[in-house]
């Protein structure tokens, strides 16, 4: 049971199929059910949370609820969500904690949130795959995404905290991304950004921490990016991550706060139709 030294459920190199009106976890106290199964398909068929600590890997190959939110923690291994559908006010939340990765397929929390934490990397499954939700926080990673396998989101808004590499991600169409706001980083990955529709594509980027940019592409250069730089503190540049390949493409590129932007042998690239800067503290190189 939950606090004790033996597990619930073992299937090393099997699937475990749970089905529940209700909640899946310790009958007791309703902390998590503790497994070692290679995959689980777990269902709450009427209103309930799915709460699951693995001991090592896991596959998520269906798990839903119909009124609950699901939790997952793998403490040594990776996860991978093929199919996780958190229903009615529902959250999910995945986490890998002394090593391992998360592959993200089909995580769906409409209206709601998903939170993401790995001792590892955070990973695209594939191509059709995307997270949905309100927000989705992403907390501790040692990158997200890759440049051949973007991270798929349908998602109002991002948060980045705690990510120690490169990121890259893929919105539907606006997206608001809050980078560095609750724990500074003077030498983060660098960001990049496209959107597949119309909509802003608004950055902030929080004090004591630097913002360094690979490509931001708003909907293919046809819409507006907006760019905030807290310079409060130690920090607080735009820097360019990418030598010399063009930074930002968007109609109108608004820089509104922050210290300097790029430095005098490595501008910020530019491919916009209107710039406009406000805000600034220190000296602004920009290539377009």
């Amino acid at each position: 049971g939950a606090g004790d030294a033996g597990l619930d459920i073992i299937a090393n190199s099997g699937l475990a199929t749970l089905t529940a009106q209700d909640e899946i976890a310790q009958a007791v106290g309703g902390g998590a059910l503790e497994t070692a199964v290679a995959q689980l398909n777990a269902s709450s068929t009427t209103a309930g949370d799915i709460i699951v600590a693995e001991a090592d890997g896991i596959t998520l190959t269906d798990v839903d609820t119909v009124a609950g939110s699901i939790t997952v923690t793998a403490t040594a291994g990776d996860i991978v969500a093929q199919d996780v559908v958190a229903g009615g006010a529902g959250n999910i939340t995945l986490s890998t904690t002394t090593s391992g990765n998360i592959e993200a397929g089909i995580l769906n929390a409409d209206g709601n949130t998903v939170n993401l934490s790995a001792a590892g990397a955070i990973a695209e499954s594939a191509a059709a795959d995307t997270i949905t939700a309100a927000t989705l926080n992403i907390d501790d990673a040692i990158a997200v995404g890759s440049g051949d396998a973007y991270l798929n989101t349908t998602v109002d808004t991002i948060t980045l905290d705690g990510v120690s590499g490169d990121m890259w991600l893929s919105d539907a169409d606006a997206i608001a991304i809050d980078v560095n706001t609750a724990t500074a980083n003077l030498l983060p990955g660098v960001l990049n950004v496209s959107t597949r529709a119309a909509g802003l594509v608004d950055i902030d980027s929080g004090a004591n921490s630097n913002l360094v940019l690979g490509v931001i592409n708003a909907n293919a250069g046809a819409d507006n990016v907006l760019i905030s730089q807290d310079d409060t503190g130690a920090g607080g540049n735009i820097l360019d991550g990418n030598a010399g390949q063009t930074n930002i493409l968007a109609g109108t590129l608004t820089i509104d706060d922050a210290a300097g932007i790029g430095v005098a042998d490595n501008a910020l690239d530019t491919a916009v139709t209107n710039l406009a800067l406000s805000n600034l503290s220190d000296d602004t190189y920009l290539l377009d």
